[in-house]
């Protein structure tokens, strides 16, 4: 394949910034607490202001509308670098997910707030289910204009960093059914929604590698639907 003079540019710069910013031993486990975080915020708002995090998203998203080879050749090159900007990846997806299904509204929210730096993270997965989504039991009960969350997630990387949480949760039918399974646009500070660490062998305190549990009593706040199936 063969690159652009802009895709050629933007690796250019992308190797000389890591390079200057996170390219020693030394820098890096300044950056990382020692090793014990995977994100850095300072370098991730370095980035931001330089238009990277929002590389691939819309212009009229603050994005700079650029396309997935350009997402890959910058991902390609942090992780070379070993960049610690470990919230970008969880954001990037969620943004994408809100670019194809969300309101006018949800999309300017989160896909701009992602091209500003602003971190998102997925809550997929339980305790008792996690590739298998079908079988997740967290459900939400519509109460008036918003929804009761009642249950656990489990591995939801950068919850403890993100801003907003995506959340999978189960609106009809029981256990096991693909079909009423809804996503909401949860603040990571809803009343009642409490995230904890998993600890590893390698770190002290929990990291994005070892991704926070988050668990939502049964407590009412607004939540926006993405998409509602079965209901």
């Amino acid at each position: 394949m063969e690159w652009s003079d802009e895709q050629r540019s933007l690796v250019a710069a992308v190797q000389d910034f890591c390079r200057r910013e996170a390219g020693t031993r030394e820098q890096r486990q300044r950056l990382t607490d020692g090793g014990r975080e995977a994100h850095s915020p300072e370098l991730y708002r370095k980035m931001a202001d330089l238009g990277w995090l929002g590389l691939s998203l819309p212009e009229e998203y603050d994005g700079g509308g650029a396309g997935m080879v350009e997402l890959c050749l910058f991902l390609e090159e942090t992780a070379r670098a070993m960049a610690p900007i470990g919230g970008f990846t969880t954001s990037i997806i969620v943004a994408a997910t809100y670019e194809r299904f969300g309101s006018a509204e949800q999309k300017k929210l989160i896909l701009s707030g992602v091209a500003r730096g602003v971190i998102e993270a997925v809550a997929m997965s339980e305790p008792e289910a996690g590739s298998d989504v079908a079988n997740l039991n967290c459900r939400a009960e519509r109460r008036g204009d918003g929804f009761v969350v009642n249950g656990q997630k489990t591995w939801c990387s950068n919850a403890h960093l993100a801003e907003h949480i995506l959340l999978v949760a189960r609106t009809s039918g029981r256990a096991g059914d693909h079909d009423g399974l809804t996503m909401f646009l949860v603040p990571a500070t809803a009343p009642g929604l409490t995230i904890s660490g998993i600890e590893t062998m390698g770190a002290a305190r929990s990291t994005t590698s070892t991704s926070p549990t988050a668990c939502c009593p049964p407590t009412p706040w607004s939540a926006r639907s993405t998409r509602a199936g079965g209901n």
